[in-house]
């Protein structure tokens, strides 16, 4: 079985790599530093990585409101397997603007991590439903919540050829098995 890491690194070279061809445009100043990072970090080892990290924390303290900087300094804790580190990040973003794409790994880490908490999947899946937005995350959070709606919008998303019946055989696998293929 390929490790989650392994597949969040290539698929971050292969982003990089396409992104060579061309001089990036970034939303600011401040998310081209954290993205120029992250590469610094996916090519480096060691002591560079913990630096990496480091440079990351001070930037994202640097722009407390920054949720591009604060998400790519989030993600490079959970590659790191820094949970508690990350579901930090993840609690900073959500206390201003829960959003399903930030609340669902908070969700899942804390789970991952034994402090599972009472409604949060049931949060990702209000909020999802208040936005009108149905997508993976929202899928995903369905399942964790163990909602009976689960197997309906499975269907729904297998119809509308939002996802293949391959995509959605994660949801063979148990919650702790998923937990820990995404979060090893």
């Amino acid at each position: 079985m390929i490790k989650p890491i392994f597949l969040f690194t290539a698929l971050l070279i292969s982003t990089l790599a396409s992104g060579l061809q061309a001089a990036p445009v970034y939303a600011d100043k401040p998310t081209g530093e954290a993205s120029n990072l992250m590469k610094q970090y996916v090519i480096s080892s060691g002591a560079v990585r913990v630096e990496v990290l480091h440079r990351l924390e001070a930037l994202s303290a640097d722009h407390p409101d920054n949720v591009n900087v604060r998400r790519m300094y989030a993600n490079l804790l959970v590659s790191d397997g820094q949970y508690d580190r990350a579901i930090s990040q993840y609690e900073i973003l959500n206390k201003k603007d829960p959003r399903p794409v930030l609340l669902l790994p908070e969700c899942m880490l804390k789970e991952r991590v034994g402090k599972k908490e009472s409604g949060c999947y049931q949060s990702v899946i209000a909020i999802a439903e208040a936005k009108n937005i149905r997508d993976s995350d929202y899928l995903t959070a369905l399942y964790f919540a163990e909602d009976k709606r689960f197997l309906a919008e499975k269907e729904k998303f297998i119809h509308a050829n939002k996802m293949t019946k391959a995509d959605l055989a994660v949801f063979t696998l148990n919650r702790e098995k998923i937990l820990h293929t995404l979060f090893p």
